[in-house]
């Protein structure tokens, strides 16, 4: 979801808008700079940096609500409703994470203070988003995190072990720690007596069982290859969890955040076809009704880890797919929240009077040469791809200066920011002579199909690559 810290005062409706906002871009082989992510070996080579907005409406609604998910990770809802004055007063945990990279392993710990939550915190109401697309299935070990879709259902039923946070860094939430010495032997702490919302314990039981689903190659799960790394899973006991990897691996956490979503062992095995339609999880929502392609409706759990929240009655998610019809109803008061990567959209939603909290998340959208076979099996082909791209145009007219230009497949913030391994700088003459010596090579033009997604109102087009002697087909 989207996210947002603090509360507001005044009359507020919270949207959550998502914002590709920039390029980046990254060559390998000889003498360039080699980009991979924790779950690939393919060299990354462009991609747009994602952010997360949430907008306020301003507009008239029965219920009027402020969700957040800060770099906390608690899930908080500010609501004020007009049939609810009980003001909530418990005090809440914000947490703070300390990661480490000594040895060059990331040890993820976290650290908790206590906060007491605002003086104008109201309980009750009702909460509408927008989401792009009904989930295929609210099964917690089928759901995508990298999907905003399923994230966003996924993180309201289950909760998840962990996430990335706005820092670029992991932030634990029904986990404690995931910690390792050498990077082969990895330990997860969870917090103790959390239990699913039909009273099943939410443990490292659980958690093995949920791990062992995912990588069961029966459960066809799209996140299966976040399991592959392990070769075997120990309960030590109620809240610990340790886990062998096959090879070592420093960045072992990223490879968690992913299958955060932690479903009940009993009420899985005792119908797996019906749990993937009436989900039993350990989030702040429970589940009540789903009707494809209309509305999905959340409930307060009433037995949640992380009490007081939700201060929130009912989360309504409902799927609009036109892009343009999803931030009309936004715009109009039809809901409180919505995700988007599309600049124009942000736009529009503040021009409207909503406003946007754009987050940029680590990598992003990533675009890869395929290595294998011409044309990028030549490195000075690759090369001349990330040369021939600017950056800083990209970010001004695609982006609309919605964030600054990405030079790095990761944040400044990251842990795992360096500067030496920043993408080529923009230089059309250099590409353009990497280009041309590519092609007397190849005895003919250097030529590419580009596939991808877009928001387009329009077929995509053949386009020309003028700067770069190589001609490119764009398709869906």
């Amino acid at each position: 979801m989207a996210s947002s810290r603090g509360t507001r005062s005044r009359r507020a409706a919270f949207v959550g808008v998502g914002i590709a906002v920039a390029l980046v871009a990254a060559a390998c082989g000889g003498g360039s700079k080699k980009h991979s992510t924790s779950n690939t070996t393919e060299t990354t080579i462009a991609g747009q940096a994602e952010t997360t907005t949430s907008v306020d409406t301003g507009s008239s609604v029965p219920s009027e609500s402020t969700t957040t998910l800060g770099a906390s990770g608690v899930t908080a809802t500010t609501v004020k409703s007009s049939g609810s004055t009980k003001k909530a007063t418990t005090a809440t945990t914000a947490r703070t994470t300390k990661q480490t990279l000594a040895s060059g392993i990331n040890n993820v710990v976290q650290q908790a203070t206590t906060t007491t939550p605002p003086a104008d915190v109201q309980v009750g109401g009702s909460f509408t988003y927008l989401n792009a697309s009904d989930p295929a299935t609210v099964d917690a070990d089928l759901l995508g995190t990298s999907v905003p879709s399923d994230g966003v259902v996924g993180a309201a039923i289950y909760d998840t072990l962990m996430y990335f946070s706005r820092s670029g860094g992991i932030t634990p939430l029904t986990a404690v720690s995931l910690t390792s010495s050498d990077g082969l032997v990895w330990t997860l702490k969870l917090r103790p007596n959390i239990k699913f919302s039909d009273g099943t314990a939410y443990d490292a039981a659980a958690v093995k069982f949920n791990f062992a689903r995912i990588g069961d190659p029966a459960t066809k799960a799209q996140n299966a290859a976040f399991v592959s790394s392990i070769s075997q899973m120990d309960v030590v006991d109620a809240t610990t969890l340790k886990i062998t990897l096959k090879a070592k691996s420093g960045v072992f956490p990223n490879s968690i955040v992913p299958i955060g979503f932690i479903g009940s062992p009993t009420a899985i095995q005792k119908d797996p076809a019906a749990f993937a339609q009436n989900p039993v999880g350990a989030g702040p929502f429970m589940f009540k009704s789903w009707v494809r392609n209309s509305a999905m409706t959340l409930v307060r759990n009433p037995t949640y880890w992380n009490a007081p929240l939700p201060y929130l009655d009912q989360l309504v998610i409902k799927p609009i797919t036109d892009e343009s019809q999803r931030v009309n109803t936004l715009n109009a008061g039809g809901a409180q929240m919505l995700w988007t990567r599309v600049p124009v959209s942000k736009a529009s939603a503040e021009g409207s009077g909503n406003v946007a909290n754009a987050l940029i998340t680590n990598g992003g959208t990533n675009a890869y040469f395929n290595t294998t076979t011409a044309p990028f099996k030549d490195q000075r082909v690759r090369e001349a791809v990330v040369r021939a791209i600017d950056r800083a145009q990209y970010a001004k007219i695609v982006n609309q200066n919605a964030a600054p230009p990405i030079n790095s497949v990761f944040s400044e913030q990251s842990p795992f920011y360096d500067a030496s391994l920043g993408q080529y700088p923009y230089d059309p003459v250099k590409a353009q002579q990497l280009f041309d010596a590519a092609a007397a090579d190849l005895g003919g033009p250097v030529t590419f199909e580009i596939s991808g997604f877009a928001v387009r109102l329009s077929r995509p087009r053949p386009s020309t690559c003028r700067a770069c002697s190589a001609t490119s087909r764009t398709s869906r």
